[in-house]
């Protein structure tokens, strides 16, 4: 009996706190179109569009939308895109979005019209196309900018091959005419567009603070504990917050704070879809409570698996199981990033890893908008989380470390005391990334081809230190890189043909050394 009264109570509480958070719910509305042919599957709860849906068109009496020119064709890919030279290397293709694999294109420029009361809606629209190239496609909404000269590719990989877009818009006249251009003879290619209500956060972040106008002391107390970066005391007070709705919010802002460990972080953003879920299945669909749930999920669902795009990095098995190669799914990672805005409790976390991606690409390309694409999100966060040291580093500031090195240094000659420095350091960062990044079979993360460059500078400590961890990390690169099926055991080079650094410096970086790490062994 304890336990009905516990579950009635909670319910209670469950609705009066919903009608708290927001009471006009009214004119509430979520609208949701799956571009696509007419038999191809359309997403749950959406609605289907197809390039003959001419404006206008009614749901219930109202809202009437539609192309105001009908487009030329619909189209839908069944299969992810897989470059030819991967794909006998892919165990099994991504599953695709029922929304992303079909759309409407036009060579011409194409304008879909949405009439819905004034007011704020988040708008979210999906480009691209699984099986070919788009060029330089614009997107204006009521004449105004929101994605400029976007390419998607269906390269080697580089390249995402859809890009979705999502902002908040002000609605004045009635109607949202969403526009697709482009600059090239590629043509328009639209999968989805979403328009939904804005409810605002009751937790929001002014001038780097966290604020809440909700009157939960335990939530206060979070979020104070968490404006002094003690993420411990945060998590404790959240869990005691009754609100399922407040309690996602506080989990998703909890996992967006730059010193939390990240598998603690993963733990809060789990934490804050469960309870976000929960809301969804058991609340009216256009409620202000039901909306802001919604969100939240998407962006939380959103970070994790764009982070996870990122820590897989470049192992071998990685593009066998997902069929992406490590470039793509950071183009991918760095579109899913991009949809979240400052309004958004992960938006910091967003900010690094967008960042992190383009100073990656900018280390390898020398791009010079990679780097300034970089900077600009590094300097976001030098003004929201400036304490971070990640964001320190990356924007250029030196962080002191490894005084040790200098310990008992009396009576030692300048160049010795320097050059034990340098090895001290620079061991320091082999054995983080043999203790840290290396498989079994020796990949560090970079596919063998690039791993084995580390090797260049670990002879000293082979030679000059004979260190353990170097040796065991050698051993593992050099023994997995000859039995990996890529080498060619009877001339030694590469199996597969490529020009002649490519060839040759699998082996040629890992087994020579194999003479003295296996002294003796007349295999060497």
């Amino acid at each position: 009996m304890k336990f009905i009264y516990i579950i009635i109570l909670f319910s209670i509480c469950f609705l009066f706190m919903s009608t708290c958070i927001h009471a006009d719910d009214e004119n509430l509305l979520s609208l949701r179109f799956d571009m696509g042919s007419s038999e191809s599957p359309i997403k749950t709860g959406w609605i289907r569009v197809t390039h003959e849906t001419k404006y206008p068109v009614k749901i219930e009496s109202k809202y009437p939308y539609g192309w105001i020119k009908p487009a030329a064709l619909s189209f839908d890919r069944s299969q992810v895109f897989v470059p030819d030279w991967m794909k006998n290397s892919v165990a099994q293709r991504p599953p695709i979005d029922d929304m992303l694999r079909d759309g409407v294109f036009d060579k011409n420029d194409l304008t879909f019209r949405i009439n819905v009361p004034h007011g704020e809606y988040w708008l979210v629209v999906s480009i691209g196309d699984e099986g070919a190239e788009r060029r330089n496609m614009s997107v204006t909404v009521n004449d105004n900018v929101i994605a400029d000269n976007i390419t998607t590719k269906t390269s080697w990989g580089g390249y995402a091959t859809t890009r979705t877009f999502r902002q908040i818009i002000q609605v004045i006249d009635g109607k949202v005419e969403v526009t697709f251009k482009h600059e090239s003879g590629d043509g328009n290619s639209v999968l989805g567009i979403e328009l939904i209500s804005f409810a605002p956060y009751p937790i929001w972040s002014e001038n780097g603070v966290w604020r809440t106008d909700q009157d939960d002391m335990n939530l206060h107390q979070g979020l104070n504990a968490l404006n002094r970066l003690d993420w411990e005391k945060a998590r404790s007070n959240f869990d005691k917050t009754p609100n399922p709705l407040l309690k996602s919010l506080a989990f998703a802002t909890l996992a967006n704070l730059l010193e939390i460990p990240e598998e603690q972080g993963f733990i809060a953003l789990q934490k804050s879809i469960q309870f976000a879920d929960h809301i969804i299945r058991n609340s009216e669909p256009n409620s202000s409570y039901n909306l802001i749930a919604y969100e939240v999920k998407r962006i939380s669902e959103s970070y994790f698996k764009a982070r996870q795009f990122m820590i897989l990095l470049s192992y071998g098995h990685v593009v066998s199981q997902t069929g992406y190669t490590f470039s793509r799914r950071l183009r991918m990672a760095d579109d899913i990033f991009q949809q979240i805005t400052p309004d958004d409790p992960l938006y910091d976390q967003a900010c690094l890893n967008i960042g992190r991606i383009h100073y990656w690409f900018w280390r390898e390309d020398g791009s010079k908008n990679e780097r300034e694409t970089a900077e600009k999100y590094f300097n976001i966060l030098k003004n929201r989380q400036p304490h971070n040291k990640l964001v320190r580093i990356y924007s250029g500031e030196k962080i002191p470390w490894g005084k040790e090195y200098n310990d008992d240094i009396i009576g030692f000659p300048e160049w010795a005391i320097k050059q034990r420095e340098a090895m001290g350091r620079l061991l320091d960062v082999v054995r983080w990334w043999i203790d840290n990044r290396q498989l079994d079979n020796g990949e560090m993360g970079g596919g063998y081809g690039d791993d084995v460059e580390m090797l260049r500078q670990w002879h000293v400590f082979l030679g000059g230190a004979d260190d353990s961890t170097v040796r065991k990390g050698w051993l593992r690169l050099a023994h997995g890189i000859w039995h990996s099926g890529n080498i060619d055991t009877i001339r030694g080079y590469s199996a597969e043909e490529s020009d002649v650094q490519h060839s040759a410096e699998d082996i040629s970086d890992s087994q020579p050394a194999m003479i003295g790490l296996d002294y003796r062994n007349p295999v060497w």
